[in-house]
């Protein structure tokens, strides 16, 4: 917590009338693929995989700043032919239909589950205008990143809010080489810091 103003009394005595608080909300406690991906077991099928960060805001409580900070690392797939996977085009998005999304899982044991009956809007160059696409690394070498959005305060409500982290790119047709899935997928943790204070 950090003092955001003072009152003085008649006494010269300094009382804390505000105080910032940081709360922090995170997509998972360890990194998740991000981006499209390929899973055999299933026949082939073709996924687009996302981040999702909750939070929920306390009722009086007034948002002075709101940000998501990207850690994003690169994968070495290792097959016949090994290569590196990153992640590409990253955007943020708002979920509006916050009380009626449901999730779907399928029982067979395929570990994927997507959340449904929802609506995603972008929120406009979060992470620029051109999303967030990771450094390509060279021969062994790869570089991990960190970026941070813009302000998204105004996106903020009081009470649940939900976010998802994903590429702007469509998801082709399972009709590629699982190489084309695996190569735009990386390894990627978030987190929304929200600063404020109790009004």
């Amino acid at each position: 917590m950090a003092q955001v103003e003072r009152a003085t009394s008649s006494g010269g005595k300094q009382y804390l009338t505000r105080l910032l608080s940081n709360f922090q909300y995170v997509s998972g406690s360890n990194l998740d693929y991000l981006g499209f991906f390929w899973w055999s077991p299933s026949g082939g099928q073709a996924y687009n995989l996302t981040l999702d960060v909750q939070a929920n805001i306390p009722v009086g409580f007034v948002v002075t700043s709101a940000k998501v900070t990207l850690f994003h690392s690169p994968i070495y797939w290792i097959d016949t032919s090994d290569f590196w996977g990153y992640s590409r085009n990253v955007r943020l998005y708002n979920t509006n239909n916050r009380k009626g999304f449901y999730q779907t899982q399928s029982a067979s044991g395929l570990e994927f589950s997507f959340f449904t009956d929802e609506t995603l809007t972008e929120i406009t160059n979060a992470f620029g205008p051109s999303g967030f696409t990771a450094a390509t690394p060279v021969g062994t070498t790869a570089v991990n990143e960190i970026v941070e959005s813009i302000d998204i305060t105004d996106e903020i409500q009081i009470g649940f809010n939900r976010f998802v982290i994903g590429t702007g790119d469509t998801l082709p047709a399972p009709a590629e080489a699982y190489a084309y899935y695996f190569a735009r997928c990386g390894n990627a943790h978030a987190t929304l810091d929200i600063i404020g204070y109790q009004g």
